[in-house]
C-alpha cells in the first residue's frame, strides 16, 4: 500500500525497513554537508592566498622601485659631494654658492635615508608576505589532503550504499518473486 515501502513485509519488518532507510538517509546528509563545508574552507583559502600573492608582488614591486630610487639618489649624492669637494678650493667670493651646495647634499643624504628606511621596511613587509604565503600554501595543502581523503571515504560510503541497496533490491525482487508464485 506505501509506494516507498515493499510489499509482503511485517509490521515489524516495515519499521526495521524505514528506520535503515532514515539512517542511510542522515548518513547521505552528513556526507554531503561535510563534503560542502570542505569547498567552502578551500575556496575562502584560495581567496586569501591570491590576496597574499597580489600584496607579495606589490610589495616586491614597492621594494625594487625604492632600491632603484636609493641607487640613483646615492649617484646624486656622490656627484654633489664631487661638487661640492672641488667648490672648497674656490675663491672667497664662491663661499655663498658653497652653502648652498652643502644644504643641497644635507637634504639630499635625508632622502637617501629616508628611501632606505622605506627600502628596509619594504623588504621587511616582503619577508612576511613570502612567510604568510608558505604557512597559506601549507595550510591549503593540508585542507587539500583532509578533502582528498573525506571525498575517498564518502566515495566508499556512496559504493556500500549502492551495493546495499542493490543487494536489498534483490532480496525483495526474489521476495516478490516467491510470493508471486504462491498466489497462483
Amino acid at each position: 500500500s506505501n509506494g516507498s515501502m515493499p510489499p509482503g513485509l511485517a509490521p515489524a519488518e516495515r519499521n526495521d525497513y524505514a528506520t535503515f532507510l532514515e539512517v542511510q538517509l542522515e548518513r547521505m546528509t552528513t556526507a554531503a554537508l561535510a563534503a560542502a563545508s570542505f569547498d567552502e574552507r578551500i575556496t575562502a583559502l584560495q581567496r586569501r592566498h591570491a590576496l597574499t600573492d597580489a600584496n607579495l608582488l606589490g610589495s616586491v614591486r614597492l621594494a625594487k622601485s625604492a632600491e632603484a630610487c636609493a641607487r640613483e639618489a646615492k649617484r646624486t649624492a656622490d656627484r654633489f659631494e664631487r661638487m661640492l669637494e672641488d667648490s672648497q678650493t674656490l675663491a672667497a667670493t664662491q663661499r655663498d654658492a658653497l652653502g648652498r651646495y652643502e644644504r643641497s647634499l644635507g637634504k639630499l643624504r635625508a632622502d637617501v635615508e629616508g628611501v632606505e628606511a622605506h627600502l628596509a621596511m619594504a623588504l621587511v613587509r616582503a619577508d612576511r608576505a613570502d612567510d604568510q604565503l608558505l604557512a597559506q600554501q601549507a595550510e591549503v595543502e593540508a585542507v587539500r589532503r583532509t578533502a582528498e581523503r573525506d571525498h575517498g571515504w564518502l566515495r566508499a560510503e556512496i559504493d556500500g550504499l549502492r551495493a546495499t541497496g542493490l543487494a536489498r533490491t534483490e532480496l525483495l525482487d526474489g521476495v516478490r518473486e516467491e510470493w508471486g508464485g504462491h498466489e497462483h
